[in-house]
């Protein structure tokens, strides 16, 4: 009996992820087609997703659970090329940095619609909007952490290590969303190059220079 139970949570664990993969495709055709997340019916996502509404309410109770769900990945999608520098941002690692800001703008280039509604919607879904700053919260207690280890070494400057993180966070999210908002974004390269530039000069003492070769 517990075999068949497990079995039945697998499949509706597949089901769910297969249902939530074909609604953030179909999200992505509405709004590249110029349709806002807000007044997207349900049924209308059903229908591009290629499902009943019935089964849309099946997995989720609305359109601000379906976004908060999809947020989540993607979030959790952003936040990896970031675990790699936060590991080691207590040190100058200018390398570090610059390879996890191209991991962030590449995941924000990949998912820069459903981004936008997720911001979209915040404004009007108490819920969306709370687990939104929830998430960008996580990241900021994480940084802020590693910040004030940084500070304590002596390998970061003497920064307020929550107010830094927060602002370095909400700088970096709204600079990379509004680089894909416009209709020539700036080269991939240029923007996570100009935040580590920020990033480098907000946290670290001015690096060693590197002596010439006799």
């Amino acid at each position: 009996m517990a075999t068949i139970t497990r079995k039945q949570q697998a499949s509706r664990a597949e089901r769910r992820a297969a249902i939530e993969a074909s609604l953030l495709a179909a999200t992505g055709r509405l709004m590249a087609a110029g349709e806002s997340f807000t007044e997207v019916s349900v049924e209308r996502l059903a229908v591009e997703a290629g499902i009943s509404r019935p089964t849309f309410y099946v997995y989720f109770e609305d359109k601000g659970d379906l976004l908060r769900r999809l947020g989540e990945k993607i979030f959790a999608e952003l936040a990896d090329p970031a675990r790699s520098w936060w590991e080691v941002a207590d040190r100058y690692d200018r390398d570090k940095v610059f390879a996890a800001m191209s991991g962030m703008v590449a995941a924000h280039r990949r998912h820069r619609v459903l981004i936008a509604a997720i911001v979209e919607m915040a404004a009007y879904d108490e819920g969306v909007g709370t687990r939104y700053r929830q998430l960008f919260d996580i990241g900021i207690e994480n940084l802020a952490t590693v910040i004030k280890r940084g500070v304590d070494a002596g390998t970061v400057r003497a920064v307020h290590p929550r107010e830094t993180a927060s602002a370095l966070t909400w700088l970096t999210e709204r600079y990379i969303y509004q680089s894909f908002s416009t209709p020539r974004p700036p080269d991939e390269d240029d923007i996570a190059r100009t935040l580590t530039d920020i990033i480098c000069a907000t946290l670290y003492p001015d690096p060693p220079e590197t002596p010439d070769p006799d």
